[in-house]
């Protein structure tokens, strides 16, 4: 009965403005729910719920006033620490200003502890960039430790807001970056951000990301985040999923980056190169271009693209025209005798064009070209 009470009180917590949700969170309670239940990471249409809070800590965090006030008439301890080093307390005082005064006066009566009473002035002066504030607000290092599970991710403002002084401020003292920080340091052209993440410990890459800020820095032509990355110990021998070709000097020089390119190509490895050397000795010339260019789409690799081309080429010759990533134009020698079964291989290898069928029969026709592209 219990494990069944506890799974009602949460889905009460989850969503309290739903009718009826705090006579559930009472019966609950009743039916044996532990009102000072740990959450597991969840979520319903009206919101998430994050992994570790208390369910007090969490329907302050969602300024859920009514369910807060019922959760303490219920035996929620209102001094309880949860598992992201929040209190009720602390958590009150980043809730917005025309719910904070009812759930303090709530904590208050049920004799909730205070400390942390500074935490929602540090977010706000983190968040409004003012480093001295900040500075002087900051009691210990766990200040920032429990700001980092906060909803905002303020280490990620300061790299939007190109605030150098007060993200080193908070990698000084120990606010805990994400690997996501470092990715939008580089897409944000930040080489100052980078920097300092880097300087503060963060490794350049993840060994589980299939992209990486070193791959999407080569693809912008940034060369000086390239160099400080590089320097940081990225790989420049790293391959995306997608293929052994797929490195940072790739998708340099498939973005015409090419002095990009050629600087990471001169530090790759012997074995590396010669490996990329081996594979174009594979591949017939005629579709270099499209490895050059990646053309691909989601259900067709550059391969299977290839594969079908060559099976084309063979039946009526074939001209690659041009490539990008997500386009194509081949001209064949002579036209298929059965028009309709051709275009119907056709829009197999490019669904999205068949809104274009008429124009793609027509262009065939006269010209024996075709144009396909992948949205």
């Amino acid at each position: 009965m219990t494990k069944r009470a506890q799974k009602e009180l949460l889905r009460a917590v989850l969503e309290p403005r739903k009718q009826g949700a705090l006579q559930k969170i009472a019966d609950a309670i009743s039916a044996g729910a532990d009102p000072n239940a740990i959450c597991p990471e969840c979520s319903a249409p009206t919101g998430r719920m994050r992994a570790g809070s208390t369910l007090l800590t969490h329907s302050i965090h969602e300024c859920a006033a009514n369910a807060v006030k019922k959760l303490l008439e219920c035996g929620a301890d209102p001094s309880l620490i949860d598992q992201n080093g929040w209190t009720p307390w602390m958590a009150s005082t980043l809730v917005d200003e025309s719910k904070r005064d009812r759930i303090q006066e709530a904590l208050t009566q049920h004799g909730a502890n205070k400390t942390g009473e500074h935490i929602g002035q540090l977010a706000g002066a983190i968040y409004d960039g003012d480093v001295d504030q900040a500075a002087t607000l900051i009691k210990t290092d766990q200040d920032l430790e429990v700001l980092s599970t906060f909803r905002i991710d303020l280490v990620g403002h300061q790299i939007r807001m190109h605030n150098a002084p007060m993200l080193e401020l908070l990698l000084e003292r120990n606010m805990t970056p994400s690997s996501t920080n470092l990715l939008n340091a580089v897409r944000g052209s930040n080489l100052a951000a980078v920097d300092l993440l880097l300087r503060y410990g963060m490794t350049p890459e993840d060994p589980d990301d299939n992209e990486t800020p070193l791959m999407t820095a080569a693809a912008m032509g940034e060369m000086k985040i390239v160099q400080r990355l590089v320097e940081a110990g990225a790989d420049v021998n790293r391959n995306a999923d997608d293929g052994v070709e797929w490195t940072a000097s790739f998708y340099a020089r498939q973005a015409g980056k090419t002095d990009v390119a050629d600087w990471l190509a001169t530090r790759m490895s012997d074995a590396t190169l010669s490996e990329l050397d081996q594979l174009k000795a594979t591949r017939d010339p005629k579709y270099q271009l499209l490895y050059d260019q990646a053309t691909a789409c989601e259900s067709s690799s550059t391969d299977d693209l290839v594969e079908v081309l060559t099976e084309w080429d063979e039946k009526y010759g074939l001209t690659v025209g041009d490539a990008k990533g997500d386009s194509l134009a081949v001209e064949l020698s002579s036209l298929p005798a059965d028009l309709d079964e051709f275009l119907g291989e056709v829009l197999n290898l490019c669904p999205d064009a068949s809104d274009y069928e008429g124009d793609l029969l027509k262009e065939l026709t006269k010209n024996k070209k075709l144009l396909l592209w992948w949205d």
